[in-house]
């Protein structure tokens, strides 16, 4: 038996078992608790290992995160350790030596606005495409607001946006019922959508489907 007790503090990531490379003893490298795959966050990781021979070797890794920032010891111990008969079927108990782990807040990058958001009217077919410039950082993903008019943007919320788009695409475009004027913001977005940009300038544009003409304007931040 393999044990790894892990500190309260310490989660493992529990899609990120590994055998070792010079493994000989098993093809799972998942622990052997319950429930399935919850458990595999932590604490208590046991491997059940029938039979191990001499010079043979079982290893594996995965990682770990901690929740609380300073130096830490990883696993409590004992009970971390390994477990066995050895061959005159005497139990022996031996602890893993003790590993620390220096916890540091990590400061995300701020998420930075695009730039240059732009329209253009295609009247065929009747549509709008809207466009960017990146900001240096790409974010995880854009979120595109319209509106009728250009002080209509009503939320800015994640769940307002009419579109999500992902880098590296600089660009989205729409099929437009009739003729009208619409407006476009666009702000980068962080993988979560709890940390957004500034908001971008407003681009707009109108639309005349009989007369096949066209007008853009493009206001300041918001």
């Amino acid at each position: 038996m393999v044990r790894e007790l892990l500190q309260p503090y310490i989660l493992a990531d529990a899609f990120s078992y590994v055998l070792g490379p010079n493994n000989q003893v098993g093809i799972d490298p998942f622990p052997e608790c319950v429930p399935q795959p919850t458990c595999w966050t932590g604490p208590n990781l046991p491997w059940n290992l029938s039979i191990i021979q001499v010079n043979q070797t079982w290893s594996v890794s995965f990682d770990i995160r901690c929740t609380s920032p300073g130096i830490h010891d990883v696993q409590v111990i004992p009970p971390s350790g390994v477990t066995y008969l050895n061959w005159n079927w005497s139990r022996l108990d031996l602890a893993f030596p003790q590993v620390s782990i220096d916890c540091r807040v990590v400061i995300p990058p701020p998420i930075l606005p695009v730039r240059n958001v732009t329209t253009e009217w295609n009247p065929l077919p009747n549509s709008v495409t809207v466009s960017w410039s990146p900001p240096p950082t790409l974010p995880d993903h854009y979120l595109i607001y319209r509106a009728t008019s250009p002080r209509g943007f009503t939320s800015f919320a994640p769940a307002a946006a009419v579109m999500t788009v992902y880098p590296p695409a600089t660009s989205w475009s729409e099929l437009l019922s009739g003729s009208g004027e619409r407006y476009y913001i666009v702000r980068s977005s962080n993988t979560a959508g709890d940390v957004l940009s500034e908001t971008s300038n407003t681009a707009g544009v109108g639309t005349d489907v009989a007369l096949t003409s066209t007008s853009t304007c493009v206001t300041g931040t918001r």
